[in-house]
């Protein structure tokens, strides 16, 4: 199995998959892809696309947050632990050459908790998240 990671700098350049795979993995939640940054990661195994993760850095201060982590349902558990190991790697240096020194993210997934954790992400409180369209 051969992974490569690429971060992309274009607004709605994956961003199709994203929402597909999204719904796959969350019945009954869409994911909108006005909420999907211009900046972020995409991994693939050989040539077929893997996961996903969006870069969302903070003006003003020197945190990002790495949100809407999603893995391509068709993978299997190993080949999506793989990628998302590669997801993580390349989306932090990438955050820490935009000069900034503080991530943090969120996950309800207990696979995606353990990678973070593994990876030495520190789990804060469980907080439920609210949305709203202005």
């Amino acid at each position: 199995m051969k992974l490569a990671a690429y971060v992309f700098e274009q607004t709605q350049a994956f961003d199709h998959l994203a929402i597909e795979w999204w719904g796959k993995h969350h019945e009954g939640i869409k994911l909108h892809d006005v909420v999907l940054a211009k900046q972020g990661v995409i991994v693939f195994d050989e040539y077929k696309p893997a996961a996903i993760q969006y870069i969302y850095p903070a003006e003003g201060s020197d945190c990002a947050w790495l949100g809407f982590t999603v893995t391509n349902p068709n993978l299997s558990r190993y080949r999506a632990g793989k990628a998302l190991q590669l997801l993580f790697e390349t989306s932090e240096a990438t955050v820490r050459q935009l000069g900034k020194s503080m991530l943090y993210t969120g996950f309800d997934h207990p696979a995606l908790q353990k990678i973070a954790q593994r990876r030495g992400y520190i789990a804060g409180s469980v907080v439920k998240e609210y949305w709203r369209r202005l």
